[in-house]
């Protein structure tokens, strides 16, 4: 019984455009997740749940002192504001990933498509705003002090990074869907196939994870050599902080942008068993 339930196929086209199939009784082993699943009932919407409250409080306070406290904002002052605003966008959506873990999805292809595109609108915003912070510190140790406070560029910067997002996020919107096994998953048109599949996902990797690496990886580099270089300052308190950020920064993203590497080119063994 267990077996019947697990020979099951994904497509990612079009209903009625059938591309082939796979006989998974061959992985019986591989393929039999029931108690994966049940873990899974009772983990993630825990999980989530904790990630929500925790998350909304600490991202509303970023946002209600920004608001509230009236001192000489810099450009990391708004980044922050921004990065907390993606974060509260994100967390509005798991709830709806915990009811997803238990019941499958059962709130239609509108809020499967939205939920899906404010994923990627956090993913990729969150990690360029961190990497338009890198680069403010980068400028506030290595240049002269500006008092000039924030001014019009920092917004154009804010605003491009928005718009960066939301066209990445427009896939989402467009192929995202709700299959017969009451799944959220993309279901791309036969006539673009993987090949289109591959350019989203590469374009999401680049954008969102491997661009603001190197940035952050130069920026913080340079920044913690010119610290070293200062007289008379304790430096190690910078240094941990330069290199805690750099590290959580990777712990955090490089499995994310490492699954969907897979994805994009997955191979004939990754496709057959997943």
């Amino acid at each position: 019984m267990a077996l019947e339930q697990n020979q099951s196929t994904d497509y990612y086209y079009e209903e009625n455009e059938m591309n082939g199939t796979y006989d998974y009784s061959q992985y019986e082993l591989i393929c039999i997740k029931e108690d994966v699943r049940e873990f899974a009932k009772v983990f993630l919407p825990v999980f989530l749940t904790i990630v929500f409250v925790i998350g909304l409080a600490g991202n509303s306070m970023v946002v209600a002192i920004y608001a509230y406290y009236k001192k000489q904002r810099t450009k990391t002052d708004v980044y922050i504001l921004n990065l907390a605003v993606a974060d509260l966008l994100l967390l509005f959506t798991l709830p709806f990933w915990a009811v997803n873990a238990v019941h499958g999805w059962v709130l239609g292809k509108i809020m499967c498509k939205i939920t899906s595109a404010l994923y990627t609108l956090n993913f990729v915003s969150g990690m360029q705003f961190l990497a338009c912070i890198s680069i403010d510190r980068y400028v506030a140790v290595t240049k002269v002090p500006s008092q000039s406070g924030v001014g019009k560029p920092c917004w154009i910067i804010c605003f491009c990074v928005w718009m960066a997002a939301i066209l990445l996020s427009i896939p989402q919107l467009v192929f995202y869907t709700v299959n017969d096994n009451a799944r959220c998953i993309p279901i791309f048109p036969r006539y673009l196939g993987t090949s289109m599949k591959a350019l989203i996902q590469m374009l999401e990797i680049c954008i969102g994870f491997v661009v603001p690496f190197l940035i952050m990886g130069v920026c913080y580099f340079i920044t913690a050599r010119t610290l070293m270089k200062m007289p008379n300052i304790k430096i190690s308190r910078p240094l941990k902080v330069l290199l805690t950020v750099v590290i959580v920064f990777i712990v955090t993203q490089l499995p994310f942008a490492w699954i969907h590497m897979n994805d994009a080119f997955p191979s004939n063994k990754t496709s057959a068993l997943f």
